[in-house]
């Protein structure tokens, strides 16, 4: 039987622990900083935390992202080319990864036609791509069938939600992932947007005045999620908080958020990843978030 391999895009925000541990590797997307003049490569060309120091000193700076490049995807596909490829990429409607990722596939199916190699949209970003891409290597560990896993990631994308507060939407509004006139309702003075994401796609939930009520609301809307769909049970789902440039705040709120999911069950950890340069091109220094995804069945 062959093997199965794992790799995903760099927006996916597992540390490089987490991925040694999993057994997934990686392709990077670009990150344009000085007016065009400089690309880096995601979390290789720059860590997380100067990328943030950047944007914090310079508050005029808007980054930009590129996918990656399809020579990286055909390269670590003809690398495995021997075994069973599972892609998983940033959703389509933030990036042409997916694209990307498809062009290479031509190119191998052209030069190695037999090669098996499955190129899925996660419809997710972030720390919700990040839980996805975890399941996905349990499961390949796990050893279950190629078939069943596919169905699985299927079955389980859908279910992915990020609900998060920042101080900003001109990074969303910048890359035009939010309309105008939701930046322009919370720009008014100390007003903290609150930001959902499904499907890929993000939509202002409202605004909060003041931090420390958008970070308590945050949690409120996620509380709010379970108690409008009863079927869903929090201790079927994974969570991850999800922030950018302050991990001291972070490490607070994983505290509530942890005695939140506690107050259901004992035997859900609720994980933290810092979101890398990719996401954080679009949405600055200060989110902080909750990711939350369906486990799969592990079977």
């Amino acid at each position: 039987m062959k093997k199965i391999r794992l790799i995903c895009d760099s927006s996916c925000d597992l540390t490089e622990k987490e991925l040694q541990k999993f057994g997934i590797e990686t392709v990077q997307f670009m990150i344009t900083i000085d007016n065009g003049e400089s690309y880096i490569q995601d979390k290789i060309g720059i860590t997380n935390d100067e990328f943030y120091k950047l944007l914090i000193e310079d508050d005029g700076l808007f980054p930009k992202t590129s996918c990656p490049p399809t020579n990286d995807y055909y390269n670590i596909f003809k690398k495995y080319i021997d075994d069973e490829i599972i892609c998983l990429t940033l959703t389509q409607k933030f990036s042409g990864s997916y694209s990307s990722a498809m062009a290479a596939l031509d190119m191998i199916k052209e030069e190695f036609p037999e090669s098996n190699i499955h190129i899925i949209d996660s419809t997710l970003n972030t720390v919700s791509f990040g839980l996805l891409a975890k399941n996905v290597a349990k499961m390949i560990s796990n050893d279950m069938e190629i078939a069943n896993i596919l169905e699985e990631i299927e079955t389980v994308k859908i279910t992915g939600r990020i609900f998060f507060t920042t101080t900003t939407l001109k990074y969303l509004e910048k890359g035009g992932r939010i309309g105008k006139f939701a930046v322009s309702v919370a720009s008014k003075v100390q007003l903290m947007p609150l930001v959902y994401m499904k499907d890929g796609d993000a939509s202002v939930r409202g605004v909060v005045l003041g931090r420390k009520r958008s970070i308590k609301k945050v949690l409120s809307k996620v509380a709010s999620f379970f108690k409008r769909h009863p079927e869903e049970k929090v201790q079927e789902y994974d969570f991850c908080i999800g922030y950018g440039s302050d991990k001291e705040e972070a490490d607070k709120f994983l505290i509530m958020v942890q005695d939140y999911v506690n107050t259901f069950t004992d035997r859900v950890k609720v994980s933290i990843s810092q979101i890398g340069s990719t996401i954080g091109s679009h949405v600055g220094p200060y989110s902080l978030g909750i990711g939350f995804v369906k486990k799969p069945t592990l079977s």
